[in-house]
């Protein structure tokens, strides 16, 4: 049998330690058959080589107890991305017969799912992602033991329009990460305003990958509002039925909505995925909502300089009214509430509608 265990060297009273896979029985000072990583327990420093790690525990390794306490001395981790590009790279198996080769993929999932499965009721408490290459690991059969997914590495605002969009008929929003991030984008260097990115990343499960000191007073402001303003609407997007109103491969004009399921409240994103002279659009229909219900309008994720204030008596409509009407798309002019302003590049707006009594 194998196993995972410390192996010490360095200075005498300063111990650091490998940790290694050795069979069983083996002095572990002895020969080894693979270094996977390092501990010094005066600095606290560990360096664990994940993927190896995963592969001979996937071979019926066994980490000793010193290792697992390693694993677990720190609690305050609460997130954790397994990104696992590479699972295999020559495959085969020297612990399989020939005539079991073939069993060996079956048998890697079937041990990825154990050690995965041992992860989330092991440290309830932490949050996994799960990623691969951008999208190579999202399957169901991982979705039970991760709580989201990353569904491309390309984060560019506009192509995530498509990503999601072409994601979404397979995977839940809940599980569907999508981060703000910073522009020029790291891949496309396109420029999108902060507004875009926080509005497409809103549509999914919204995370940030932006650091406060890159943004200035006004982007930080906007920043922190943008959060809270998701977390209002986030049972919405991630428990809500999904409605798709207007496709971004068949216009320049993307849009989809969120109703929960006592048709009470939903969210609507409208996205310009390209603004070319002449282009004009047919009112925004929604979908979903109860047509004997009246609902109040209010646009939101919007600066504080750029809102839109309107009576309460101006703001509600039938459901029939916006299944059937809908919210009109304007590049000039005066603005009512139904109105998406497009009046430039990369514009996209966010509707919260609820029903009034």
């Amino acid at each position: 049998m194998l196993a995972i265990k410390l192996s010490r060297f360095g200075k005498k009273k300063q111990p650091t330690y490998r940790i290694v896979v050795l069979e069983k029985n083996k002095d572990p000072w002895g020969d080894y058959l693979e270094n996977l990583g390092h501990y010094n327990p005066r600095s606290k420093e560990i360096t664990l080589n994940a993927e190896r790690i995963k592969y001979w525990i996937s071979q019926g390794a066994q980490p000793s107890d010193t290792i697992h306490n390693i694993l677990v001395k720190y609690p305050y981790i609460s997130y954790v991305k397994w990104d696992c590009n590479s699972p295999v790279s020559n495959p085969g198996s020297t612990f399989l017969n020939e005539r079991s080769q073939e069993e060996f993929w079956i048998r890697y999932t079937k041990n990825f799912y154990n050690i995965c499965d041992s992860l989330i009721k092991t440290h309830p408490n932490v949050m996994f992602q799960v990623c691969a290459s951008g999208g190579g690991r999202v399957d169901y059969g991982s979705l039970p033991y991760f709580h989201e997914f990353w569904a491309s590495d390309n984060t560019d605002a506009l192509q995530r329009v498509f990503i999601q969009n072409g994601t979404s008929y397979f995977f839940p929003a809940m599980a569907m990460a999508a981060h703000v991030t910073k522009a020029p984008n790291g891949i496309t260097q396109r420029m999108t305003p902060l507004k875009y990115r926080f509005d497409i990343a809103m549509s999914g499960r919204m995370g940030i990958e932006l650091l406060p000191a890159d943004l200035n007073p006004e982007e930080l402001q906007f920043a922190k509002s943008a959060v809270k303003v998701y977390k209002d609407i986030r049972p919405i997007i991630q428990l809500g039925n999904l409605y798709r109103l207007i496709s971004p491969y068949e216009s320049s004009l993307a849009s989809l909505m969120y109703v929960d399921d006592l048709q009470e409240k939903a969210a609507v994103f409208v996205f310009q995925t390209q603004r070319m002279f002449g282009d004009f659009y047919a009112n925004v229909k929604l979908k979903g909502l109860d047509p004997n219900k009246k609902y109040k309008v209010s646009e939101i994720n919007v600066p504080k300089d750029k809102q839109k204030k309107f009576a309460d008596e101006e703001s509600i409509f039938s459901g029939e009214f916006l299944m059937k009407q809908g919210l009109e798309c304007v590049y000039f002019g005066k603005q009512d509430v139904l109105s998406v302003n497009l009046m430039g590049e990369f514009f996209s707006a966010v509707f919260l509608i609820e029903e009034h009594l």
